[in-house]
């Protein structure tokens, strides 16, 4: 009984993870800072942040979406940022999209700015001067929630 050597079931192996990062095949889903969620730092991100809770420091990460909800006061920076609710402080963006709901008291440095018919903006812009076309000269798809 206690004699046997004991032998491991197939697919049960354990397999230590690899250090460094694994290749993305596929996009990552957003991290969402929920309604009931409060966060006093910073956030950073490779990819997606949709916020529909409050957040009391700097931002950084590729797409921000403050959503109705959400109440940003820092510095944020990314490539594209679509405002539906409260951002206080300062912007660089290369897209920036200020929708009808929002209320935006902020410098704001970008490439391109739209700003939907009821959406508060106090503040400044102020366009970059970059060599790079906006519109998806990189061949990746852009997010225009303009379109109709």
């Amino acid at each position: 009984m206690f004699s046997r050597a004991r032998k491991r079931a197939k697919g049960r192996e354990l397999v230590l993870a690899t250090q460094g990062q694994a290749p993305r095949s596929a996009p990552m889903p957003p991290s969402i800072v929920a309604g009931n969620l409060y966060i006093k730092g910073d956030l950073v991100s490779e990819g997606d942040v949709h916020i529909d809770g409050r957040v009391d420091g700097d931002i950084r990460a590729r797409l921000v979406t403050i959503g109705e909800a959400g109440r940003v006061e820092g510095a944020v920076e990314c490539e594209e940022l679509v405002v539906f609710g409260v951002l206080s402080g300062r912007a660089e963006e290369s897209r920036v999209f200020l929708m009808g709901s929002c209320r935006v008291i902020a410098d704001i440095v970008h490439d391109l700015l739209r700003i939907e018919e009821g959406a508060s903006f106090e503040g400044s812009c102020r366009r970059k001067l970059t060599g790079t076309a906006v519109d998806g000269a990189g061949g990746a798809a852009r997010f225009d929630p303009f379109a109709a």
